[in-house]
């Protein structure tokens, strides 16, 4: 359920079920199967999670500058969704103190996953493509 939680607020979520619908019926709301890209799309979010966390992300509570913006925490990375904002960095203040994290750009559009060279502490800018439909995981890096 925290899955569901936490890409409640994702809009690229609802912007591939709308574009995979067909005769407007909604098989969300009626049944019925997935079309076109929907079944690779949720593939590919359900991997993102399990592999971050598979009991699932706390969310994070900020006061965001963006109303279109969703992050989640577990015990061992963080992740954060921009939507259609296109930030060409992002400030790793949510960190834990005295802790070191590695980065992965993740292209929810083009389902890949990239990581970023270099390693990141509390503070540390991370570089971003400046590119919409963007997410940031970090993963602690285990001494």
């Amino acid at each position: 359920m925290k899955y569901l939680l936490f890409f409640c607020k994702v809009p690229i979520l609802l912007a591939i079920i709308l574009m995979s619908v067909s005769n407007e019926l909604i098989w969300w709301s009626h049944g019925g199967t997935l079309k076109g890209e929907s079944v690779p799309r949720f593939a590919f979010l359900k991997r993102i999670m399990e592999e971050t966390s598979p009991e699932g992300l706390n969310s994070l509570d900020h006061n965001w500058m963006w109303l279109r913006f969703s992050a989640g925490r577990s015990d061992k990375a963080l992740l954060f969704y921009f939507g259609e904002h296109q930030p060409a960095r992002w400030p790793l203040n949510q960190a834990k103190e005295n802790t070191t994290y590695t980065a992965e750009v993740i292209d929810t559009w083009n389902m890949t996953v990239t990581p970023i060279d270099g390693n990141f502490i509390k503070g540390s800018e991370i570089p971003l493509p400046g590119k919409p439909y963007m997410a940031l995981r970090v993963w602690e890096v285990k001494e």
